[in-house]
C-alpha cells in the first residue's frame, strides 16, 4: 500500500501539478483534470441520460493527482480495486481513508475537490444530469446532506453494477428499471454510515422550540407508531436531514427517544400499579403484551411484573416487607 501524502494548500498543489483533462466525450469525466494521463472508457451508449466511464488507471506516476473545481453533473463512483488510500479535500473539508472494492462516493453537482490516490486505482464513474440523482434523496434542498466518500454498501455496489449492465444493454423497459435503481441507490447512500464531508455550516442543532415540538409529539403519541417522516414534518425538514441534526442535538437518534420516552412511560404506569400489563403494552405502542414483556425486560434486566411489585412494594409502609403476589 502506497502511504498518501499530504496535499499543500490549493493554491500551490494547483499550481505544482500538471492538469491533463481527459478527452473521452463523457462530460464530468472530462471536466476533470489530473496530475498525469488518466486511461478511461466510456461504456454508456451516445445520448444515454447516464453516462458512465470505466476509469482504468493513470499512467506512469505512482500516485494521481484529481482537480475539479466544480462538477455539471452529480456524479456517483464505485471503487473496483482495493489500491490503497485517499486523501484530499471536498468542499474545503478533508478526505482520508483506505479504499476498497466496491466502496461508494457520491459529488452532488457544483461541488468542487482536490484529491490523491494511488495511480492503479480503478473505479466506475456514473454522471447524472444535474440534480437527477439528488432530488431522489432526503435533504430539503434536493441534494445529499454532504458529500459521501469510501460508504461501504455491498447492495450499492450491486445496484450500481446492474445499473451499468442496463444502461449497456438497454432493453424494453430500462428507463423504468434504471430510474427505480437510481432511486434505490440514493436512497441507500442517504442512509449509510460514510465517510462524510460535512461541512462547518451543516454542523447545526434543532432550536429549542423544535426540539419541544417534536417532544411533545412523542410523548402525546407513544400508544402508537411514530414515523420518522412525521418527526421530521413537524420542523420542516427531510428525515435524513432531520435524523443527523436530532442526533447532533439530543445526543442519541430519533428511534433510541422514542424507545426511551416509551420505557419511562411503562416505568411510570408499573409504578402506579393500577394498570394490568396488557393495558401498558398498548399505551406504549406495543402490538402485544409479550412484544412489550420482552423489550422491557431486555432494557431494564427484570420484568414488568418483578418491576411493578418491587415499587409497589418500595412504597409501602415498612418498605418491600409485602411483595405483590401477582405473576411476572
Amino acid at each position: 500500500m502506497v502511504t498518501a501524502k499530504l496535499w499543500l494548500p490549493e493554491s500551490l498543489a494547483m499550481q505544482a501539478q500538471p492538469h491533463i483533462a481527459p478527452a473521452t466525450g463523457a462530460m464530468s469525466y472530462d471536466e476533470s483534470r489530473f496530475s498525469a494521463e488518466p486511461i478511461g472508457e466510456v461504456l454508456s451508449p451516445p445520448g444515454a441520460a447516464i453516462q458512465v466511464v470505466q476509469h482504468i488507471c493513470v499512467r506512469d506516476v505512482r500516485m494521481a493527482g484529481l482537480f475539479c473545481r466544480r462538477t455539471r453533473t452529480d456524479t456517483l463512483i464505485l471503487n473496483t480495486n482495493t489500491p490503497g488510500a485517499l486523501t484530499g479535500h471536498c468542499n474545503g473539508q478533508r478526505v482520508d481513508g483506505a479504499m476498497r472494492r466496491g466502496m461508494a462516493s457520491f459529488v452532488p453537482v457544483t461541488l468542487g475537490s482536490m484529491l490523491e490516490f494511488p495511480a492503479e486505482t480503478g473505479f466506475l464513474e456514473l454522471s447524472f444530469a444535474p440534480g437527477a440523482m439528488a432530488a431522489m434523496t432526503l435533504r430539503p434542498d434536493g441534494t445529499l446532506q454532504s458529500p459521501l466518500f469510501l460508504a461501504r454498501n455491498d447492495r450499492v455496489a450491486q445496484l450500481t453494477a446492474m445499473m451499468v449492465a442496463e444502461i449497456q444493454n438497454p432493453g424494453f423497459g430500462s428507463d423504468l428499471v434504471v430510474d427505480g435503481l437510481t432511486r434505490t441507490i440514493a436512497n441507500l447512500l442517504s442512509r449509510c454510515d460514510p465517510r462524510a464531508i460535512e461541512p462547518p455550516s451543516q454542523r447545526i442543532r434543532l432550536t429549542p422550540a423544535k426540539l419541544r415540538r417534536v417532544s411533545d409529539h412523542v410523548e402525546a403519541h407513544l400508544d402508537r407508531q411514530i414515523s420518522l417522516d412525521e418527526m421530521a414534518a413537524l420542523v420542516g425538514l427531510s428525515p435524513f436531514h432531520f435524523s443527523r441534526m436530532f442526533k447532533a442535538t439530543v445526543g442519541e437518534t430519533p428511534a433510541r427517544f422514542v424507545f426511551s420516552r416509551r420505557l419511562n412511560r411503562a416505568r411510570d404506569l408499573l409504578r402506579d400499579g393500577s394498570w394490568g400489563l396488557a393495558a401498558i403494552a398498548l399505551e406504549c405502542g406495543f402490538a402485544s403484551q409479550s412484544h412489550f414483556t420482552a423489550a422491557f425486560t431486555r432494557e431494564a434486566g427484570i420484568s414488568p411484573g418483578r418491576f411493578r411489585r418491587e415499587a409497589v412494594d418500595a412504597w409501602r409502609p415498612g418498605g418491600a416487607s409485602a411483595v405483590s403476589a401477582q405473576p411476572h
